[in-house]
């Protein structure tokens, strides 16, 4: 009886060659899943790159935004008080004309803050299409890679 457990033991086993296949799918295993885990790394800091890049571009356009529009009311500000040096005689004239340039400078300041919004909107539409394009290629060697795993390990185990 005990040579007869010994007989199913070395079946069940697969002798030398059992434990070979065994080691190369643990190794296997065990590649395929470093290869995962650094393309799920890579994607998570492709991502985090891209997002940083898109909130440093949208601060230098707030910063350009803010910046313009503090020149425009800074320029409209100079032109009243030249308006008022000009017509001190005509306070009616003065006031209609600071007026327009109120105007000019609301105008103006719409203009800047459309046009900042626009391209906040282009610059941000483009990083997120190149973050999910690269995120995509990345994906898809780390499928390769996995596929090619996979079958070298069906290979290894005759399942193919």
């Amino acid at each position: 009886e005990a040579a007869k457990k010994k007989e199913e033991g070395k079946k069940e086993s697969g002798g030398f060659w059992g434990w070979a296949k065994s080691a190369a799918k643990t190794l296997i295993d065990g590649v395929k899943q470093a290869v995962n885990f650094v393309y799920d790394n890579l994607r998570k800091a492709v991502k985090a790159i891209f997002e940083a890049a898109k909130q440093l571009a949208m601060a230098a356009i707030d910063l350009a935004r803010n910046a313009i529009v503090g020149l425009i009311k800074a320029y409209g500000e100079i032109l009243k008080g030249l308006v008022r040096v000009v017509f001190a005689a005509f306070p009616g004239i003065a006031k209609k004309i600071t007026a327009k340039i109120d105007q000019a400078i609301n105008f103006a300041e719409q203009a800047v803050n459309a046009a900042a919004d626009l391209l906040k909107k282009g610059i941000s539409a483009a990083l997120d299409f190149l973050a999910n394009t690269l995120d995509q290629l990345l994906g898809l060697i780390q499928d390769l890679y996995n596929g090619i795993f996979t079958v070298i390990g069906m290979i290894i185990n005759g399942e193919f």
